[in-house]
């Protein structure tokens, strides 16, 4: 069958048989229907190939003499008895009524476009009914040498003339029509769901006819009176046609098969046939009457189905679940319709059992549960994979694995403050989660807090307690205060003494000196190394004739300081001599220091020199000592280095001088 031509106004579809071309068309409104159904319409032919060739010219011919116009009311009236020509006749020789008001104009329009549509629906169901219409037309002249492009148009003034409808076919080949593929059945009680598919069928056939044979398939008659149209649709399956069929019983297998209606009145081969028969309902659901438990490992169920069910029952589904917040699971799936027990051989400790019969088209399930338990005496797994941490501000985070066992219903959890003593109960309510936190006190003497998990089942069962995690608590305690005791100055050196802080997690002193215009300053680090009571530091760079404030901080390993510090005074008396200038001179590999003594001691013998040194930014100090000599020359330095010196004398009287001034060079 050729496409259809799309115009504004009409439509037209065509086919061949025997070399006897059919065209078909339709009218797609009213008014181009109704100008039809008055004027006629004129059928024109043009040779467009002739033996495979395009002719020099065109070939246009006039099929219709005159227009083809609507049979005449005799015609119609013999033909009565059909109830597609009755319909259409009814639609197209009805009278309409004058209309006066706007409600009788708008339920005029109304009926207009329903006879309209009534006509169109007779005409494509009933051939003989679109040929009284003036809607069919067959060609008997066609040459099977030639193709050919038809045209209608109605033949009506030029000032109300319309769009034209064409289409192109030619005589030599028959058109095939396309096989329908077999339909699907949908089973109900007493009644069967003929569904077949129309997709790319829509081009060839208007109608179909659903037949139906109870006899094996050996004698086939129609279920539809009249044939049943495809219409556009907008669900998710437009291409799906179905028609229902009511069967007198639910035992008698029936065999349908669908066969389509072209708009020309030819019939398609019938599709292969789908045979099936009706279904039972199931008014109820199963009854679970027994459960027995065996050797504590395995359940048994059995079930009852009301008589009124048993012919409607295709199979059983067995559904469980372990606790009344989880969700049930199929566990069992039976197509006999004819078994009545189960046993569950991996039940969980605590079971709740449901039920279900179904078949085709319905699943009934029980509204109720069945119970059954395992006795548990079988602790769950010990609790594994600890971590935790406490932060500054005190808040305990504990986490660990979570156990696999289906019947566990929480954690219980455990802490000291030492690791083999007793524990205490943390969560008097039976913990769901497997991160558990408190906040505890950071200042107790305990460094330490040790925890333990317990694993507890729906029976009460509990396991041993997990390995001991063992927690450092963030320390924020400083360290008890050293006891400083007053300095001496010896040889021009502050001399510090001072009792040792009684904390037990003390690692260093810093030494800490001021003076009235100095800001207090850590000059070194005493790391400690011995428990003794008594420690001695040393500073060489005090200044004689300056008075100085030492005091001494503890510190522990979290970096705690201990506080109120207790300040001593110490003035060392001025030396006898004043202090020698000093130069230095500095070459690759050395610095060289040049020494010059005071007029004071110029009948004095120097017999030892005490040399300070820093580096970079250190604090400078006591760095070496040479004997009868003004000469020293420092070896020991490295390129891309600040060094500064300073040196003091001793003279064979038992005087000595003050400090140099302090000379700085970069290597």
């Amino acid at each position: 069958m050729a496409h259809a031509a799309h115009a504004q106004n009409y439509v037209m579809k065509s086919m061949c048989r025997d070399g006897v071309i059919s065209l078909r068309w339709a009218p797609t409104n009213y008014e181009a229907w109704s100008l039809g159904n008055k004027y006629g319409y004129i059928v024109e032919r043009y040779t467009v190939i002739r033996d495979s060739l395009f002719p020099e010219h065109f070939t246009r011919f006039v099929l219709t003499e005159s227009p083809l116009r609507l049979a005449s009311l005799d015609d119609w009236e013999a033909n009565s008895d059909n109830d597609m020509v009755a319909l259409a006749a009814q639609s197209i020789f009805d009278t309409a009524y004058v209309a006066h008001t706007p409600a009788e104009i708008y339920r005029q329009h109304i009926s207009s476009q329903q006879r309209f549509a009534m006509a169109l629906f007779a005409a494509d169901v009933s051939s003989l009914t679109a040929d009284l219409s003036a809607l069919l037309f067959k060609d008997r002249t066609a040459d099977r040498r030639e193709k050919y492009l038809y045209k209608v148009h109605v033949a009506a003034p030029d000032s109300l003339a319309l769009d034209t409808a064409f289409t192109f076919i030619g005589a030599a080949t028959d058109t095939e029509l396309p096989t329908i593929q077999k339909p699907s059945l949908f089973r109900g009680d007493k009644s069967l769901s003929i569904v077949w598919n129309t997709r790319f069928l829509s081009d060839f056939y208007t109608g179909y006819i659903v037949e139906k044979s109870s006899d094996g398939g050996q004698n086939y008659r129609p279920i539809n009176d009249s044939p049943s149209l495809q219409f556009e649709q907008s669900d998710n399956n437009p291409y799906l046609m179905a028609l229902i069929d009511s069967i007198p019983d639910n035992e008698t297998d029936f065999y349908y098969r669908v066969v389509g209606i072209t708009c020309f009145g030819e019939r398609s081969s019938p599709s292969e046939a789908v045979v099936g028969r009706g279904i039972n309902v199931l008014t109820s659901a199963p009854d679970i009457i027994g459960k027995k438990v065996i050797d504590n490992d395995k359940i048994q169920l059995e079930w009852y189905v009301s008589p009124e069910d048993e012919d409607a029952v295709e199979g059983f589904r067995i559904y469980r679940r372990s606790g009344p917040n989880e969700q049930f699971k199929v566990i069992k799936d039976f197509s006999d319709p004819k078994v009545r027990h189960f046993t569950d051989l991996l039940p969980d400790i605590t079971n709740y059992y449901k039920m279900s019969a179904y078949n085709q088209n319905a699943e009934v399930i029980t509204p109720y549960e069945s119970y059954a338990e395992l006795v548990d005496s079988f602790p769950p797994a010990i609790p594994v994979g600890l971590q935790g941490s406490i932060d500054t501000t005190g808040v305990v985070t504990v986490c660990w694995n979570r156990n696999s066992e289906s019947d566990l219903s929480g954690y219980r959890v455990y802490s000291n403050n030492v690791q083999h003593g007793e524990f205490a109960l943390q969560t008097p309510a039976l913990l769901r989660d497997t991160v558990f936190r408190q906040t505890i006190s950071l200042n107790t003497l305990s460094h330490d807090i040790f925890y333990q998990i317990r694993a507890v089942d729906a029976r009460g069962n509990t396991s041993k307690p997990s390995e001991v995690l063992a927690l450092e608590r963030p320390d924020t305690i400083p360290p008890s205060a050293p006891k400083l005791h007053k300095p001496i100055g010896i040889d021009g050196k502050a001399h510090l003494k001072w009792t040792r802080s009684y904390s037990d997690d003390v690692v260093a002193y810093y030494i800490l000196r001021r003076t009235a215009d100095q800001m207090v300053l850590s000059i070194d680090t005493v790391t400690m190394l011995t428990d003794a009571e008594e420690m001695e530091y040393v500073d060489a760079t005090a200044q004689y004739a300056v008075a100085y404030d030492y005091g001494v901080e503890a510190t522990d390993r979290a970096g705690n300081r201990s506080r109120n510090t207790i300040w001593r005074r110490l003035e060392m008396r001025a030396p006898a001599v004043p202090a020698p200038s000093l130069k230095l001179k500095s070459d690759a590999g050395f610095n060289e220091l040049i020494i010059k003594l005071p007029k004071e001691a110029a009948n004095k013998t120097p017999i030892t020199m005490l040399v300070y040194r820093a580096v970079d930014d250190d604090i400078i100090k006591s760095y070496d000592k040479v004997d009868n000599t003004l000469y020293y020359k420092d070896v020991n330095v490295t390129m891309g280095h600040i060094y500064s010196y300073s040196v003091r004398l001793l003279f064979s009287d038992g005087s000595e001088s003050g400090m140099s001034n302090i000379i700085k060079q970069k290597q």
